[in-house]
């Protein structure tokens, strides 16, 4: 109610006293929600903005991101870092390293969706260039635990 009014001083209270004690997958994703519309990527020439989305999303993963309903934050995450954006090689390395390591950190959660993921990783890994990839995951896949 409180944001469909855009009473973002009462939005920021509820949240400061609901998200440390009421850990509910829903909850920390209505606050995701809230801090994107507070945070405009499209007008971001500092970076600021992304920033603050993307400790943002640390502080939710750290908090709901073992959850077994936590797939779809994965999901939100993981194309979060992939539209992180690159002017210069490096930066594109870079993300691709950070879209890598994302992957690697959400299958290893023993959620719904895991074999979705598990999906996305291998066809993103499939598609990187395997002599400048290095892997930092030692990885099974989930129907090899079968």
């Amino acid at each position: 109610m409180e944001l469909d009014n855009e009473n973002f001083g009462a939005a920021d209270a509820l949240f400061t006293r609901s998200l440390p004690t009421v850990p509910h997958i829903q909850l920390f994703m209505t606050y995701l929600n809230y801090i994107r519309r507070r945070h405009d990527l499209t007008n971001d020439a500092s970076g600021v903005a992304r920033t603050t989305i993307s400790q943002s999303y640390d502080f939710v993963l750290n908090n709901v991101g073992i959850d077994k309903d936590s797939g779809r934050l994965w999901q939100e995450y993981i194309q979060f870092v992939k539209s992180a954006p690159a002017q210069a090689e490096w930066q594109d390395k870079q993300r691709t390293d950070n879209v890598r390591k994302a992957y690697e950190r959400a299958i290893t959660v023993p959620m719904a969706s895991v074999n979705s993921l598990w999906k996305e990783y291998d066809l993103f890994v499939n598609g990187m260039n395997k002599t400048t990839v290095s892997f930092g995951c030692d990885c099974i896949s989930p129907q090899s635990l079968t």
